[in-house]
């Protein structure tokens, strides 16, 4: 793991926490308490793995940290849904139920967008990376095969990496639209 990505989640939980218990009149830890809950909690992360669970063979689990790096994408929701589950939750959810659920969506919106989309970005790019090294064994294993003068074969290859370091500048200059497509 980088050391940026530990000292982002660290700085994470601070701001979250700071942000959490300061108040105008200082710093009240007590608040901490209206974002506990362990129903929430259970239901955001257990319902994670137990989905990660129903999406995947038990096999498939052995090997959870190789696989770490392909799991996490984004997921896309429909809004129309959740107006029919907030319609009915307005029919039937006062009080406790009610909070269980608001509690619930900061769960998951927080782990979504304060986790899962970062680690995901760092996937794409540990895997685009991976593809390059691959792309460039084969090259150079090409020309190897075809008897390339080793001086040139090493121009070569460094021209492959240059070539794919303008496309990567590039990419990083486009917009999220440009990305998609």
């Amino acid at each position: 793991m980088e050391f940026s990505v530990l000292i982002g989640y660290v700085a994470l939980i601070l701001a979250l926490l700071f942000g959490i218990v300061f108040t105008d009149g200082g710093i009240n830890f007590d608040l901490l308490n209206n974002f506990i809950n362990g129903p929430s909690i259970f239901i955001a992360i257990g319902g994670t793995l137990f989905t990660l669970m129903a999406a995947f063979p038990f096999k498939t689990f052995r090997y959870l940290p190789r696989h770490l790096k392909m799991v996490f994408g984004r997921n896309q929701k429909d809004p129309y849904e959740y107006v029919e589950i907030i319609t009915e939750l307005s029919k039937e959810l006062l009080g406790e139920n009610m909070s269980v659920a608001l509690i619930t969506t900061f769960y998951g919106s927080l782990l979504a967008n304060c986790f899962f989309i970062p680690m995901s970005n760092k996937i794409e790019l540990a895997q685009e990376r991976e593809m390059v090294f691959k792309e460039l064994i084969v090259e150079g294993i090409i020309s190897i095969k075809e008897g390339e003068n080793p001086k040139f074969i090493r121009e070569k290859l460094m021209n492959f990496l240059e070539d794919h370091e303008k496309r990567l500048d590039g990419k990083k200059s486009s917009t999220p639209k440009e990305l998609e497509r």
